[in-house]
């Protein structure tokens, strides 16, 4: 198995993402949903880091490690910008994305934002058209 990812700090603007980065290879960025953290992968990056791939795992801001801005909205679309600002910061490219509940809302927003961007999408017990299921922390309606 991988060796123990890579804890680090990115700031993007007020925020604060704290990341695990390991690996070389074709970036996958890992996304958690409600009310998990980034740890909901730690039995599941060492295996892809194997595998040959990159593995970025965020806490979603406002969650776990990552630090919101004061009176800022930690809705999936303000995920979805601070995420693709995270890619931006990392000099990352290309990216294919598995999310999993509320995280693959704002992992489908950077696909319509971005689809370029995004390679592929995997998503696991996701969110899609009505069926957002925590419609609190979303503020667009669905695509």
């Amino acid at each position: 198995m991988g060796a123990l990812l890579v804890t680090s700090t990115v700031q993007i603007g007020a925020a604060r993402v704290r990341l695990e980065d390991d690996g070389k290879g074709f970036p996958l960025l890992l996304l958690h949903g409600f009310p998990a953290t980034r740890r909901l992968w730690a039995h599941v990056s060492p295996m892809l880091v194997d595998a040959g791939f990159r593995v970025l795992i965020p806490d979603l801001i406002g969650y776990g490690e990552s630090e919101a801005p004061a009176g800022a909205r930690i809705d999936m679309a303000s995920q979805a910008r601070w995420m693709l600002e995270l890619l931006s910061q990392l000099a990352v490219k290309h990216v294919a994305i598995v999310a999993h509940d509320v995280g693959s809302a704002a992992a489908q927003l950077m696909v319509i934002n971005e689809p370029r961007r995004i390679s592929g999408l995997a998503v696991l017990d996701g969110v899609y058209a009505g069926e957002w299921a925590m419609g609190a922390i979303t503020d667009v309606p669905p695509p």
